[in-house]
């Protein structure tokens, strides 16, 4: 059985874990291209001696998934969200994990962290529908390597997986209902600003995109809180706009940053704001 898990506790009690199960524990996905490539051809070989493995993916949300930055073998930055970044290193867990193998993903700059635990509090380590969604049902064998082995593919009786070293690119593809890894990204019910070429701000709403998509949809910011409009629902991101709801009967301004910093659990629950902050509030 491969689990996908996610473990709320501290590093004393991996350890624990990691001696009843004689398991591995490995902190997963440092970075892409050869350090990738390297990590899961030895997590291969780990599952076919029969060694679980417990893996443990930190998200740095400053280096946009990988601590310093994910880069392949050219020096070409790859960056992730988080919710991208989660299902990328699951498809690769996936591909390589054998009896036994659990999957855990943490939060390493977690703003709701207020005992400064480093990502071993309990709000560090959310709980994931996608834990629940991905169904694979048992592997048909071990993964097959193809472009210069960078690309990792396995074979489902439900699904199947793939999780590319080079590009930072995955599939999770159901073989019933076709693929789950594409997000649904709503429009934020918010209006936001926009400045116009003139230096003119305004505050306009995906309605006001929508009368005139082929040129609103230009205006920086607007195609991450109007996604479905200006074609975008391949980037489910947070909002880079400032945007307007009211709170506690005021109508104030603020942007995914503010929703971020400080109660995030709290403020994701406002009317819209999953919306429109879609990658912070993803995982509540």
């Amino acid at each position: 059985m491969i689990v996908l898990i996610q473990r709320k506790i501290q590093f004393q009690h991996y350890m624990i874990i990691m001696l009843h199960l004689l398991a591995i524990l490995i902190f997963f996905m440092w970075n892409l291209g050869s350090t990738c490539e390297a990590q899961l051809r030895n997590s291969i070989l780990e599952a076919q001696a029969g060694v679980p493995l417990i893996i443990h993916v930190p998200y740095f949300r400053s280096g946009k998934g990988c601590l310093e930055g994910c880069f392949d073998d050219d020096q070409n930055r790859i960056q992730f969200w988080k919710q991208s970044f989660l299902e990328f290193t699951i498809a690769a867990f996936l591909t390589v994990a054998g009896h036994g193998s659990y999957f855990g993903f943490s939060d390493m700059e977690d703003p709701d962290d207020e005992y400064e635990l480093g990502s071993w509090a309990d709000s560090s380590w959310s709980y994931f529908p996608q834990y629940d969604s991905i169904q694979t049902g048992p592997p048909l064998g071990d993964a097959v390597l193809t472009n210069n082995n960078r690309r990792f593919t396995r074979e489902f009786e439900k699904m199947t997986v793939m999780a590319d070293c080079d590009k930072g690119e995955h599939l999770l593809v159901s073989k019933s209902a076709g693929p789950t890894s594409s997000p649904v990204c709503n429009e934020s019910p918010f209006r936001f600003k926009i400045i116009k070429d003139d230096g003119r701000k305004m505050f306009r709403d995906c309605t006001w995109v929508s009368q005139n998509s082929s040129n609103h949809c230009n205006f920086e910011g607007v195609s991450s809180m109007c996604p479905s409009t200006c074609n975008a629902c391949s980037t489910c991101i947070d909002s880079t706009s400032r945007f307007k709801f009211v709170k506690n009967g005021k109508m104030i301004s603020r942007s995914c940053e503010w929703t971020a910093t400080k109660n995030s659990v709290g403020r994701c629950q406002i009317e819209g704001m999953s919306d429109t902050c879609r990658d912070t509030c993803g995982s509540y």
